[in-house]
C-alpha cells in the first residue's frame, strides 16, 4: 500500500470496509515494453484507479508511480533476490517475478495482503506482512529470508511521518552493493525529504528517469580509507 508503518492508515476505516472488501472490484490489465519492443502484461484485481483517493483502499488501487517503477524493472530485467515495500496490488513485484526476480512481496495492511496474495497466488512471490520501522517485522523478515539484493518501492510516500521509518527499513533489509529503487510522485512529501534522510542514513542516490515524478536508485555510499 502507500506506505506501511502503524501511521498508514486509518483503522477503523480499514474495519468498516472489511465487509465490502468485494465490492467495486475489477480486473486490470498493465503492460510495459522494453527498448527492444518486447512486451509483458500482468493481470491485478483491485479497486479503480480513481478509488485510490479513499484512504482505506490506497493499497488496493494502482498508481502511477507504481506503474513508472514497474516499466523500469521490466527495462532492465531486474534479478536476483527482490523485496517490494508497500506492494499493495503486487503489480511490481509480478513484473520483477516475470524478469526472473526471487520476489517476497510485503504490505503493512491486512486488507491489501489479502488482495496481494489473491494477485499472487499462481505465481512465484512470496507474501509477507512489514510494517516500516517495527522491528519485530524486520527482524522476521530477516530470519526467513535474509538481506535483498534489490528493495522496490513504488508511490509509496504521501505522508513525511512515513520518511525515517522507509529509510531505516531499507537500511535493515538492502544486502552490501543492493540497491533500493524508488519511484516518486509528490503527494504531500518534498523528494528533498527523503533524499536528506537517505543521506543522513549513508546512502547516496541518482535519478533514473527524468523529474520531477522520477525513479531514483539509492546505494549504500562507500567507505573511504582515511
Amino acid at each position: 500500500m502507500a506506505w506501511s508503518s502503524p501511521l498508514d492508515s486509518d483503522v477503523e476505516a480499514s474495519e468498516g470496509l472489511a465487509g465490502l472488501v468485494e465490492f467495486g472490484l475489477e480486473e486490470m490489465e498493465a503492460s510495459f515494453s522494453d527498448d527492444a519492443g518486447a512486451v509483458v502484461r500482468v493481470r491485478v484485481v483491485g479497486y479503480p484507479r480513481d478509488a485510490g483517493q479513499v484512504v482505506a483502499c490506497t493499497g488496493q488501487t494502482l498508481w502511477r508511480g507504481g506503474d513508472a517503477l514497474a516499466a523500469w524493472c521490466w527495462r532492465s530485467r531486474v534479478r536476483g533476490r527482490c523485496l517490494e515495500l508497500g506492494a499493495g496490488l503486487g503489480l511490481c513485484s509480478l513484473v520483477a517475478e516475470e524478469c526472473g526476480a526471487s520476489v517476497v512481496a510485503t504490505d503493512g495492511d491486512e486488507l491489501a495482503l489479502e488482495r496481494l496474495r489473491k494477485n499472487t497466488r499462481d505465481k512465484r512471490v512470496e507474501v509477507r506482512q512489514l510494517r516500516w520501522g517495527e522491528d519485530g517485522h524486520i527482524a522476521d523478515i530477516l530470519r526467513e529470508f535474509g538481506t535483498f539484493d534489490l528493495l522496490l518501492g513504488g508511490d509509496v510516500l504521501y505522508d513525511e511521518r512515513a520518511v525515517e521509518p522507509l529509510v531505516s527499513t531499507v537500511a535493515a533489509l538492502l544486502a552490501p552493493g543492493g540497491t533500493f529503487v524508488f519511484s516518486f510522485t509528490h503527494r504531500g512529501v518534498d523528494l528533498e525529504k527523503m533524499t536528506t534522510a537517505a543521506r543522513d542514513a549513508g546512502f547516496c542516490f541518482e535519478v533514473a528517469t527524468p523529474l520531477p515524478d522520477c525513479v531514483l536508485l539509492f546505494r549504500r555510499r562507500r567507505r573511504t580509507s582515511s
